[in-house]
Parts: C-alpha cells; structure tokens; sequence
C-alpha cells in the first residue's frame, strides 16, 4: 500500500464530510445508528491524526517548498488542509453537543452518545430539538440494575 492511499483510508471520513458539505441535514435513525458507527472509527484516529499526521504532512510539505518542488507539496499540503477543515468541523460538533445536552439535562446517556458519535461521521446528521428519553433523578433505582 502507497502513501497516498494509506492518507486517503486515514482522512476518509473527513474527505467524504467535505464532499457533502452542502447536503442538508438528515434526521433518520437509521443513518444516526450507521453514522454512529463511522463515528467511532473517526473519534479513535482523529486525534493522533490531526495532530502527529498534521504535522509531518506539515513539514513535509514545508520541505518540498523549500527545495522547489512546489507540485510535490500539493499533496501533503492538501492532507494537511483537510486536517484542519476535520479539527474545526470537530470543536464546532463538540460545541453544539454542549448546547444540547445543556438543554436537555436530563437526557439518557445512550441517546446522548448516539448522536455524539454520528456528529463525527460523513453524513451531515440533524440534532433533535429535544430529547427524545429522560431520567427522571427522583425515580432512580439502584436495586433492579
């Protein structure tokens, strides 16, 4: 497997994200469940990533500058510009799942992380206005499990 293709499996779910970034919003639950999984996957790489991978595509394309080989930058360069397009795209995410569960502070940890994790997957997915399961503190029981 070559270097572009190992960058191209790595940024998948950022490159596909890009590519649908005027598709509007869906709001289905079987493409939360679907992008709940892909959302995983992305939560687990994107941090080494956008940070240890941004930075040598960073100086690899800051090296190729250097010595004129400015059509060998673009590639790396481009990698790079997709790492930042996937570390704002996640603050923004993490912003609005803040928001949401300051508004629902009540709402099941299940649900809360279903939409958690499909926020980070390709497919532009809608957040409820508001959730759909609670817990109610005061009926909490610790003796049924």
């Amino acid at each position: 497997m070559d270097f572009l293709t190992a960058l191209a499996i790595i940024y998948l779910a950022p490159l596909l994200r890009i590519s649908l970034f005027f598709v509007p919003p869906l709001n289905f639950n079987v493409l939360h469940a679907f992008n709940a999984v892909i959302g995983r996957l992305e939560w687990l790489i994107q941090n080494p990533r956008d940070s240890v991978l941004f930075l040598f595509l960073t100086a690899m394309a800051a090296l190729k500058i250097y010595n004129a080989e400015f059509a060998g930058a673009l590639i790396p360069a481009f990698f790079a510009a997709v790492s930042v397009f996937a570390i704002a795209r996640k603050r923004f995410h993490t912003r609005r799942m803040a928001e949401f569960g300051r508004k629902n502070g009540f709402i099941h940890p299940s649900e809360f992380f279903k939409y958690y994790y499909s926020g980070f997957g390709f497919m532009p997915v809608k957040l409820p206005s508001a959730a759909k399961s609670a817990i109610n503190p005061r009926n909490l029981s610790f003796k049924t499990g």
